[in-house]
């Protein structure tokens, strides 16, 4: 607890870790009391230092884990997890290789798990299929909107690509409307 405390509160040049100024600011030192218990010592009363403690960067590592420079530990062979995989090589933006993590028996039975952890490979369809909610999301509204009209309207000719001709006038403009709102929706519940 000490030295994460330390590291956030001091930093590191050598590791490349600054201290973390806006919630711990004024920190002064940890001081082990005994093996569950440390006492803080700040320079003058913080309210945000009790927020900072609940914050993702103040989780505890281990020693180590604090050894490394900050852009290694973010490397995912560097990460101790306890799920059904590890990472057993990765290349950065090319490719991650997983191992199976042997004697890993933890869904139970009643979720129809039947032995050890198991990967299946999506099909191209699938995987297709999933991105589209990034790309609704990537993609600016204007551009999507000329899409649709140059294959709904100009190419199929289902709909006009002006016009208030009642509904089918207002369907290109709704789809293309509902598109930026959906599709962060639809990256939360995939």
């Amino acid at each position: 607890m000490k030295e994460n405390f330390d590291l956030l509160g001091f930093g590191n040049k050598e590791l490349g870790v600054v201290p973390v100024s806006a919630y711990w600011g004024g920190y002064l030192r940890t001081e082990v009391i005994d093996p569950s218990t440390v006492k803080v010592t700040l320079d003058k009363p913080s309210a945000g230092f009790l927020q900072g403690l609940s914050m993702y960067f103040a989780g505890i590592l281990g020693h180590t884990t604090l050894q490394l420079r900050k852009e290694d530990r973010a490397l995912p062979q560097n990460i101790v997890a306890t799920g059904p995989f590890v990472v057993t090589e990765h290349v950065y933006q090319e490719k991650t290789v997983l191992r199976k993590r042997e004697g890993y028996n933890w869904e139970p039975a009643s979720r129809g798990h039947n032995g050890a952890a198991a990967y299946t490979r999506s099909s191209w369809l699938s995987q297709a299929i999933a991105s589209l909610p990034a790309a609704g999301v990537s993609v600016p509204v204007f551009l999507v909107g000329l899409a649709i009209l140059q294959v709904f309207s100009f190419q199929l000719r289902w709909f006009p690509p002006i016009g208030n001709d009642g509904f089918a006038s207002l369907v290109l403009p709704a789809v293309t409307l509902a598109i930026p709102v959906s599709a962060p929706i639809a990256q939360l519940l995939h």
